[in-house]
This record gives C-alpha cells, sequence and structure tokens, in this order.
C-alpha cells in the first residue's frame, strides 16, 4: 500500500509541474527599436557612406588623413558595435551606437570647419600682410619722389637766380656803354686835326699869268 501512494504522489507533482511553470510571469520582450537586420544594414551603410564622404572632402582640401583620423576611426568602430549588438538581438544598444556615429560625423564636420576658418584666416592674414608691403613701397617710391622734386627745384631756383645775376650784369654793362656813348657825343669837338687823321696835302704855287705873273 505504501508504494503505490508514492507512485501517485511523484505523478501528481509532474502533472502540477508544468502547470505552476506556467503560472509564473515570463518577462517582456525587448522592442526592437531598430528594426529588423535589414534596416540595421541600411543604417550602418548610409553612416559609413557619410564617413567615407567627409574623407574625401578633407582630401580634396588637401588635409591629411590625420587631421579626422579619430571621428572617423571611431565612427566606423561604433557602426561595427551596433551590427554586433543588433546581431545579437540587444535591440537596445545598437541604436545607442549609432546615435554616437552621427556624434562623431558632426565632430568630423566641425574639424572641418575650423580648418577651413583658419586657412581663411590665413588667407586673409597673407593678403594684409602683402597690401601693408605694397603700401611700405609706394610710401617709399612717394618719399624718392618727393626729395628728387625737391632738389629739381632747388636746382631751378639757382639756376633762376643765376640767370637774374647774369642778366642784370649784362643790363648795367649796357647801359654804362650807352651812358659813355652818350657822353662822348655831347662832349665839344676839338679844333684841329685830329690825332692820327690823314693831314691834306700842301697847295703847290701855280704859273704867274700876263697881268704881272710868271711867264710859264
Amino acid at each position: 500500500m505504501v508504494r503505490p501512494l508514492a507512485t501517485l504522489l511523484c505523478l501528481g507533482l509532474l502533472a502540477l509541474g508544468p502547470v505552476a511553470s506556467a503560472a509564473e510571469p515570463q518577462p517582456a520582450a525587448v522592442p526592437q527599436a531598430i528594426g529588423e537586420p535589414a534596416d540595421v544594414a541600411a543604417r550602418a551603410a548610409a553612416l559609413e557612406g557619410s564617413l567615407t564622404e567627409l574623407e574625401g572632402q578633407a582630401q580634396a582640401e588637401g588635409l591629411t588623413p590625420a587631421v579626422l583620423a579619430r571621428p572617423v576611426g571611431e565612427g566606423r568602430r561604433a557602426i561595427e558595435r551596433a551590427r554586433g549588438a543588433a546581431a545579437s538581438g540587444d535591440g537596445r544598444h545598437a541604436p545607442m551606437l549609432f546615435r554616437l556615429v552621427d556624434e562623431w560625423l558632426e565632430t568630423g564636420r566641425a574639424l572641418l570647419g575650423a580648418v577651413r576658418s583658419e586657412r581663411a584666416s590665413r588667407d586673409v592674414a597673407g593678403r594684409a600682410s602683402a597690401l601693408q608691403q605694397k603700401l611700405e613701397r609706394t610710401r617709399d617710391v612717394l618719399t624718392q619722389h618727393q626729395a628728387h622734386k625737391l632738389s629739381l627745384l632747388a636746382e631751378i631756383a639757382r639756376a633762376e637766380q643765376t640767370a637774374r645775376a647774369r642778366s642784370g650784369a649784362a643790363a648795367d654793362a649796357e647801359r654804362a656803354r650807352l651812358d659813355k656813348a652818350a657822353g662822348k657825343k655831347g662832349a665839344p669837338q676839338p679844333k684841329g686835326p685830329t690825332p692820327g687823321a690823314p693831314q691834306p696835302a700842301p697847295k703847290q704855287p701855280g704859273p704867274k699869268g700876263a697881268n704881272g705873273g710868271h711867264a710859264p
């Protein structure tokens, strides 16, 4: 009688086991916020394309890869981690990792913008320096022209002064000559032959005529 009773008790416990298990609360399923694996692949491919495009912009502007090495590298690592999380069914961390990729993209774009701004500042500073040098050269040329102009003006003044002195001397000499000529003209002429003038020949006695003169 004992053994059949024990057997019945065991059979009853086995029968109650599934019922008790079914009565226990089951954990709620974690919603897949990122969607199906195809959506994960599409999002990862889009972010990878954005990172590649950022690298192309930096290369087109002559920047070294080291400028964007960290944001691009960290972004790609975050993409791989998001893929792994989605593949393992971790629908919570995959979207967070994709958002991290977006943050690294923004960081890379900010770095690229800062480099562009620095280049623009250097270009402006270079143009300002070139303009300053041009102004200094122009100022030097103007100074030289001014000095040359003053030298020419001084030379012209000396030439005019010399010409006036010569003109005055010539006028004085002409005045003296005219005064001397006028003095000679008004002076009394001396009687008698002028010294140095040719003397007239003496008169020869002619023959006497019939009226008492000598015969020829």
